[in-house]
């Protein structure tokens, strides 16, 4: 298993900024398993949290609220593929054919398996994705680690492992930092 930690950082001209730390670990296992845990710690009471859904359910428009959102890519390609999982336990998946091209949901991901927790430590949410159907296990990956805060007073923030542009732009292929 190919393991690494992150830490997520606010895009630079947030405002309104909640007093919280958002890090975890991203793993990919032998059988081509990818599992990455968001951990959301300090005010978390400040933060939108969506009531846990029993049955969740794939869904668009997860990042116009807090999301946590993850990209994937292979090196030297255009493609890439977006994933968001809203703290309540609805996903979704897409394939993008380029920068911001060609978005379509990613049909050969049927299912996401999630769990949350929210407890006096704070928020996590551990989700594992199938990568077979997308990615071969031999071939390697590119991820760029992401998430939308909304806190109570409605303000967004935008959260990455490495902002590289002068607006919040989680498409951007420079920002896909961690490989396995």
């Amino acid at each position: 298993m190919t393991a690494q930690s992150y830490q997520l950082q606010p895009f630079p001209d947030a405002t309104g900024l909640p007093a919280i730390q958002i890090s975890g670990t991203v793993a990919r296992s032998a059988n081509n398993q990818l599992t990455i845990d968001y951990k959301l710690e300090g005010a978390v009471n400040q933060i939108q949290l969506p009531s846990p859904n029993p049955e969740p359910l794939r869904r668009w428009e997860l990042w116009e609220t807090t999301c946590f959102e993850l990209f994937i890519g292979c090196p030297e390609t255009l493609n890439y593929w977006e994933f968001n999982f809203s703290p309540n336990g609805n996903w979704n998946a897409f394939a993008l054919e380029n920068y911001r091209k060609g978005i379509r949901e990613e049909s050969q991901i049927e299912q996401v398996n999630t769990i949350a927790r929210n407890d006096s430590a704070g928020f996590q949410l551990e989700t594992t994705i199938p990568l077979e159907p997308i990615v071969p296990a031999d071939q390697s990956i590119e991820l760029s680690i992401t998430a939308v805060i909304e806190t109570q007073e409605k303000n967004i923030s935008f959260w990455a492992t490495k902002h590289c542009s002068p607006e919040a732009d989680f498409h951007q292929r420079n920002s896909f930092t961690i490989q396995l």
